[in-house]
């Protein structure tokens, strides 16, 4: 059937579907456009009737889909959880009138807060590993527009966006708390790729303060 999702704006390449942990080893499939604002429901309780029962725990993953393929993309997401003993509430999967009663809760003003994400990258030529990028947003559906369309960042634009692997939801967090989250998780990031790929590895990371394309090794590591 035809997704309705909150947003209720047409489906364009920059959906997302959301696999969001909640309570009672349980998992949602959040289908939107409008992905800070849908997440922050999420964390203020307001996101479903489902998260009554099974209150949102954390982002698992996140799909970047194009609209032809929001359908094949949930039910091959849902399929997955499922086999690995997770009860499911997929958006895909709701009636006329339970999409509706979700889009009713989601009216309800929320603040929307800057949270972090973190995008894996095409390897940097000549290495086996993927680079990746840190960032934070106050709009992470338009943010991530701008990432696949090159024009957000320059080390996106040079080694290419593959997919969203974290967001964090940081409650209530100004620009200037995002901006120290976001450099802790980009050195942490550094430091594995050390541990994983060697000691010169933390060059294919960048992110908060560590954003020049040429840069020396940041003393903190």
């Amino acid at each position: 059937m035809a997704h309705k999702n909150s947003s209720l704006r047409p489906v364009d390449v920059q959906s997302s579907i959301f696999a969001l942990q909640c309570a009672n080893d349980s998992v949602y499939l959040l289908v939107t456009q409008d992905a800070s604002r849908d997440l922050e429901h999420f964390r203020q309780g307001s996101g479903s009737p489902f998260c009554a029962q099974h209150p949102f725990e954390r982002v698992l993953e996140v799909a970047l889909t194009p609209g032809d393929a929001l359908a094949k993309t949930a039910t091959s997401l849902a399929a997955a959880y499922r086999d690995r003993g997770k009860l499911v509430c997929s958006e895909y999967e709701m009636t006329p009138e339970e999409l509706g009663a979700i889009a009713l809760m989601r009216r309800a003003p929320v603040k929307v807060g800057v949270h972090t994400y973190v995008l894996e990258l095409q390897p940097i030529p000549g290495h086996g590993y993927p680079a990746h990028y840190v960032g934070k947003s106050q709009d992470l559906t338009k943010r991530w527009a701008n990432h696949w369309a090159s024009t957000a960042a320059k080390w996106t634009a040079r080694h290419r966006p593959v997919r969203v692997i974290r967001v964090d939801l940081e409650r209530g967090a100004s620009y200037s708390d995002s901006r120290s989250h976001e450099d802790e998780v980009t050195l942490a990031l550094m430091r594995e790729a050390q541990r994983l790929h060697g000691p010169n590895a933390w060059a294919s990371v960048r992110g908060g303060r560590y954003t020049a394309i040429t840069m020396g090794r940041p003393h903190e590591l």
